[in-house]
């Protein structure tokens, strides 16, 4: 019988296998151009695993190449393989590139950001503290580095709050400003930030920026603004703030009042109360205002002056019941029993002046 040679068919071995389609990656790599095939994979939005065993093999060849890395990492991260992309994103921190370092630490941000919502969701307490720890640690290098783009400043500012970084969120609000200048939510975080942080200067330039821009409750932030005069700045500056205020508002009239008997100056205050009862035309109105310049003297233990000036005004008042009592009581307060007696018997004599 005739021998014959016979060879047995076969598919192949594994390893045969993956040299066929590495020979495969390598030529369609050396023959389609670079940037079009990434261009190519970047734009697939379906297939994420077909997409990074293209990467991957990619990277086989031209393992310095820093730009796939990063396409790696990015839809490693979309897919959910978090492992892969952390990996990659690591070997990125040290990049000479730093809008590719910028883009792998935001990125890392964001994985760590999900690792403590995950730990925080199982209440793995302990976790979840260590990783807080991680994020701010991380937040602080992006922003002290200036790691980041000008589409991540939004949500890194809003990360800010949630870290307690008041430091850089503040950072980051300027940049914020700086695009939208007359943004009123972001003038009053600016308001609340910097007075937190003891930039008080600022903090009025806060008040001033949204008073002009305009505001839904002016009063409100008039009130701010002044508190923080009182409170941080001189005497001088408050008076200034009050006086102007005061040509237009009841309220700051009352409160430019109150801030001379605060210092002690209780002339002035009756001074004040007196014009406004000049200016008056209405009784009700003259009435308030002459009980109030009454009662600082009487406060202040000044009771001969306050009789002095309720006897000047003895006669436009004596027609009104509750003024009557108002002064005798007044006179009585500063024991000037000649102008107590003189009022009692004017009032016997049934009202008449």
């Amino acid at each position: 019988m005739l021998a014959v040679n016979y060879k047995k068919k076969y598919v192949g071995t594994y390893k045969e296998i993956a040299l066929m389609f590495l020979s495969f990656s390598i030529v369609l790599f050396v023959l389609y151009p670079r940037d079009m095939l990434t261009k190519q994979i970047l734009s697939e939005k379906s297939n994420y695993d077909l997409s990074i065993l293209y990467l991957k093999n990619m990277l086989k060849n031209d393992s310095s190449n820093e730009a796939l890395m990063l396409a790696l990492a990015e839809q490693s991260y979309k897919q959910g393989n978090k492992d892969l992309s952390a990996q990659l994103l690591g070997l990125l921190y040290d990049s000479k590139n730093k809008k590719r370092r910028a883009k792998a630490y935001v990125l890392s941000y964001k994985l760590a950001k999900d690792d403590y919502e995950y730990l925080k969701k199982k209440n793995f307490q302990k976790d979840v503290m260590l990783k807080y720890a991680e994020l701010q640690a991380m937040y602080r290098t992006i922003i002290s580095d200036g790691l980041y783009e000008q589409k991540d400043i939004e949500m890194l500012y809003k990360e800010g709050s949630f870290l307690g970084d008041k430091q850089s969120s503040y950072i980051l609000l300027q940049k914020l400003l700086h695009k939208d200048p007359k943004n009123r939510h972001l003038l009053s975080d600016g308001y609340y930030l910097s007075r937190s942080m003891g930039k008080y200067k600022e903090a009025l330039g806060y008040t001033e920026k949204l008073l002009a821009v305009g505001v839904k409750k002016p009063s409100k932030w008039r009130k701010i603004q002044y508190n923080l005069i009182f409170e941080k700045y001189n005497k001088k500056d408050a008076i200034d703030f009050l006086k102007k205020e005061a040509k237009s508002s009841k309220y700051w009239q009352t409160k430019l009042a109150e801030y001379y008997v605060y210092k002690k100056q209780y002339q002035n205050a009756v001074d004040l109360y007196m014009k406004k009862f000049q200016e008056q035309k209405k009784y009700a109105r003259k009435k308030k205002f002459f009980q109030k310049a009454i009662g600082i003297l009487l406060a202040a233990d000044k009771t001969q002056d306050a009789a002095d000036l309720t006897y000047k005004y003895e006669k436009y008042f004596f027609k009104d019941k509750e003024m009557r009592v108002h002064m005798l009581k007044t006179y009585l307060a500063a024991g000037d029993v000649r102008k107590a007696r003189r009022l009692s018997q004017k009032m016997l004599r049934g009202g008449n002046y």
